[in-house]
C-alpha cells in the first residue's frame, strides 16, 4: 500500500474530478484553476482549448441521446482565453470536440452554481440533476435543484428547502430514488436534512442532523455501500447527532432509520469533504477525505468494521476511483487545493493511493512543469529534469534491472557530454515537496547518501558499473541497510559548467522512488 505523486503545475486550486468516456475510453478529468486536465498515463494535458474565469467545482458525464458529453459546473461565468463565451456556471465538452460550449444554469445569482451533479432516472428517463443554492432553479419554481434533458433545464417537484450539497441515487426497498443532502438556515443557525425524490414529490428522511442537538452541522457527501449487512445510503459531514442517535460525522440509512457506523471514525467531528466506495484490491470499502485539527485526519478507509488511516493529506476536496492501465489496478485519486501527502510522497493538487500491488519503481520529481517551477522556467521534456545547457530535454534518470533481487543500475542521460555526476539516495523527501537547486529541482530530504561519483560519457552517467558495489551493498556500507519493503528516493546531481540560469553550474535529473 503506497502513495504515488501525480503532480499538476503548482499554484491555483484543484477542486473536482471525474471519470468518463467521451469517445476515447474511460479518462480521468480534474480541474486546475478553471482548466480541465486529463491524465495521459504519465502526466496531465488540457482536455480542451480554453480556460474559465473561475474554478470548476464538480464534473459529471451524461449522454442525452445525442452522444456522451462531459459537464462541468462551478462559480465560473466565462471561458476567457478561446471563445470568450458566457458559460454562466455550466459548460459541456462533447465527444470529438476541442472547445467547451455553454449550458447556462437557470440562476439569477453569480453565486448560483451547482454543488453536486449526478445522473438519475426517476421513471421519465435519465436526466442530469444539479443541486446548489436556492437561487439555482428559483425562476423555475424549483429552488436548489434542477434537471437537464439535453436541451433545457426544468424544475424538480417544487425544489428544496435550502442549499443542495450532495446527491446520490439509492433504492431503500421502495424503488429507486434520488437523495439530496440539504443545508437549511434557521434563526438558530444551519441544520441539515436528507430529502428523497421518488419521481413525484420530496420527503424528509430520518430527521435533522445537528451538532449536539444544536445548529452548525453540515452533510457534505452521500454514497451507497454494502458493509455486509445490506446496501445502505451512507452520509458524511460535520455532525454529531440525528434525532437522539449519536453519529460522529458518519451515518447510514437502512430504509427506516439512520444508524451509526460500527466504530468511531479516526477523528471525530473532522470536516469530511468527500466520501466514496473504492476497491483497492482488498475488497470494496468506503474512503473519506477530511480535514481536522492541523489537517490530521486525511484519507481514511472503512471496511464495514474498522477505520484505518491511509496517510495524511492537505486540503483534499474530491475522490475518484480510476485505473489508468499503467499497472497496479484501480487507484484512488485524491484531488486537493495544495499538497497531498502520505508516506513521505508529496504531490501538487492530485495524488493516488494504491492499496494493492504496484510497481516497485516509479519516476517522480519532474522538471517538466507538472510538479514544480524550474528556476528560470527552463522546463525539460516530459518526466525529465529541468533543461540544461546541452539538452533542451533535461537529464533523465532511468534504470535497468530490478530492486528484488538487486540488479538495479541507474542511468542519467541527456547531461553535458562529460559531466561529473553524483548519484544521491535519501530516506525521505524534502518536507515541502521540492526546492530549486542550481538550475534544477531537488526533492530529496532526510538522510542523504552519496552512492556513486561518476563521469558521463557522451552525456550519460551510469552506476553501479562493473566492479562497483550494488546499490544495496553500497547503502549498507554507508550505514543504511535496505531491508525488504524499504522505500528510498534517488536523483542524479550533475555538473553543468555553462550556466543556464544566472550563475549556477550544476543541475538535477528527475527522481526515482524505489521499493526494495
Amino acid at each position: 500500500m503506497q502513495w504515488q505523486a501525480t503532480s499538476m503545475p503548482p499554484g491555483g486550486t484543484s477542486s473536482g474530478g471525474t471519470v468518463y468516456d467521451i469517445g476515447n475510453g474511460p479518462e480521468l478529468f480534474v480541474d486546475l484553476e478553471g482548466t480541465v486536465q486529463k491524465w495521459t498515463g504519465s502526466g496531465w494535458a488540457p482536455a480542451a482549448l480554453g480556460q474559465f474565469d473561475d474554478y470548476i467545482w464538480r464534473m459529471c458525464g451524461y449522454d442525452d441521446g445525442t452522444g456522451p458529453a462531459l459537464y462541468a459546473t462551478g462559480p465560473f461565468q466565462y471561458e476567457t482565453y478561446w471563445t470568450g463565451l458566457n458559460m454562466w456556471h455550466c459548460a459541456r465538452l462533447r465527444a470529438g470536440a476541442n472547445t467547451w460550449e455553454p449550458v447556462y444554469l437557470p440562476t439569477s445569482s453569480s453565486a448560483g452554481y451547482a454543488n453536486a451533479l449526478t445522473v438519475h432516472d426517476d421513471g421519465s428517463g435519465p436526466k442530469l440533476y444539479a443541486a446548489g443554492q436556492a437561487t439555482l432553479g428559483a425562476a423555475l419554481g424549483s429552488p436548489g435543484i434542477v434537471r437537464w434533458n439535453g436541451t433545457a433545464w426544468s424544475g424538480v417537484g417544487g425544489g428544496l428547502p435550502g442549499t443542495g450539497n450532495a446527491l446520490a441515487a439509492f433504492d431503500d426497498g421502495g424503488g429507486p430514488a434520488l437523495y439530496a443532502a440539504v443545508g437549511i438556515l434557521e434563526p438558530s443557525g444551519l441544520i441539515n436534512e436528507v430529502f428523497r425524490w421518488d419521481g413525484v414529490s420530496w420527503a424528509s428522511v430520518g430527521g435533522r442532523f445537528t451538532i449536539g442537538g444544536t445548529a452548525g452541522s453540515s452533510v457534505t457527501s452521500l454514497a451507497v455501500f454494502d458493509d455486509g449487512t445490506g446496501s445502505a445510503l451512507c452520509c458524511a459531514g460535520l455532525f454529531s447527532r440525528v434525532g437522539n442517535v449519536d453519529l460522529n460525522g458518519f451515518a447510514k440509512w437502512n430504509g427506516t432509520s439512520w444508524q451509526p457506523f460500527g466504530g468511531l471514525p479516526p477523528t471525530p467531528l473532522a470536516i469530511v469533504t468527500q466520501f466514496m466506495v473504492h476497491d483497492d484490491g482488498n475488497g470494496a470499502a468506503l474512503y473519506e477525505v477530511s480535514s481536522g485539527p492541523a489537517l490530521s485526519s486525511g484519507l481514511a478507509r472503512w471496511d464495514g468494521e474498522h477505520w484505518s488511516h491511509s496517510g495524511t493529506g492537505g486540503g483534499g476536496t474530491d475522490l475518484v476511483s480510476f485505473d489508468d492501465g499503467q499497472g497496479g489496478g484501480p487507484a484512488l485519486w485524491v484531488v486537493g487545493y495544495s499538497y497531498i501527502l502520505g508516506g513521505g510522497v508529496f504531490s501538487n493538487h492530485v495524488a493516488r493511493w494504491h492499496g494493492g500491488c504496484m510497481h516497485a519503481i516509479d519516476p517522480m520529481c519532474f522538471g517538466d512543469g507538472t510538479f514544480a517551477t524550474c528556476p528560470c522556467s527552463n522546463y525539460g521534456a516530459s518526466q525529465h529534469g529541468c533543461r540544461n545547457s546541452a539538452s533542451a530535454a533535461g537529464a533523465l534518470l532511468g534504470y535497468s534491472g530490478a530492486s528484488q533481487p538487486d540488479t538495479l543500475v541507474l542511468s542519467s542521460s541527456s547531461e553535458p557530454a562529460t559531466s561529473t555526476t553524483i548519484f544521491l539516495q535519501s530516506d525521505l523527501l524534502y518536507p515541502y515537496g521540492q526546492f530549486n537547486f542550481g538550475d534544477g529541482i531537488r526533492c530529496l530530504g532526510g538522510q542523504l547518501r552519496r552512492l556513486y561519483l561518476k563521469s558521463a560519457t557522451s552525456g550519460t552517467a551510469q552506476a553501479p558499473e562493473a566492479g562497483d558495489l550494488s546499490i544495496t551493498q553500497r547503502s549498507a556500507a554507508l550505514g543504511d541497510p535496505l531491508l525488504p519493503g524499504a522505500v528510498r528516493y534517488y536523483q542524479a546531481w550533475y555538473r553543468d559548467s555553462t550556466p543556464y540560469c544566472l550563475f549556477h553550474t550544476f543541475n538535477m535529473s528527475n527522481g526515482l522512488r524505489v521499493v526494495w
